[in-house]
């Protein structure tokens, strides 16, 4: 389910739900994973998901009920054998609530970010130059390298800051993505 919604207070969120399900006579989001390593611990990575809060979020919106959290369906793919899995995380309200209002003080930090570029492109200053300075974007040493690789950007960051213009303009393609756009 591809959605786009404002919601009265002025949020807007949008995305592509795998799968809508009736879940103890509620309207849940399903979401579909696949993965190698499957452990006692695979559920908390999802409990603070900003991807299922949302949905959480916007499912009033989209069923006319808020639903209670999001149904996992997971693919365990291992070299000699396979498994399934479901489970159902339960989101409270206060918890949707406050990923909401960290949400709106990420879109305000990025407003600023986008207000700051600008100005200084009016101003007559390069693109490729701004990308790297660090007054308007900070460095996230946090995200470089997770648990499904490292960031598609890393070599960039990883060039000495002299090098990585040339590095992101030989290796990189300018291209804008559109989730809207996306077939389902």
């Amino acid at each position: 389910t591809p959605f786009s919604i404002e919601q009265p207070d002025g949020f807007r969120l949008g995305g592509v739900i795998d799968l809508w399900g009736k879940y103890h006579h509620k309207h849940w989001p399903v979401d579909h994973k696949t993965t190698s390593q499957f452990g006692q611990y695979f559920y908390d990575d999802f409990k603070r998901s900003p991807q299922f809060l949302g949905y959480t979020s916007v499912g009033a919106d989209l069923h006319g009920e808020t639903p209670p959290g999001v149904l996992i369906n997971v693919i365990v793919i291992r070299k000699n054998d396979h498994e399934f899995d479901r489970r159902p995380l339960i989101f409270s309200d206060w918890l949707v609530a406050e990923w909401k209002r960290m949400q709106i003080e990420n879109y305000w930090n990025i407003t600023s970010v986008r207000r700051a570029y600008n100005n200084a492109i009016e101003e007559g200053e390069e693109p490729t130059t701004l990308v790297f300075s660090e007054a308007i974007f900070t460095p996230n040493f946090y995200n470089c390298v997770g648990k499904y690789g490292r960031c598609p950007y890393y070599d960039v960051c990883d060039a000495r800051p002299e090098n990585r213009e040339r590095v992101l303009s030989n290796e990189y393609e300018p291209h804008h993505w559109d989730w809207t756009e996306e077939k389902v």
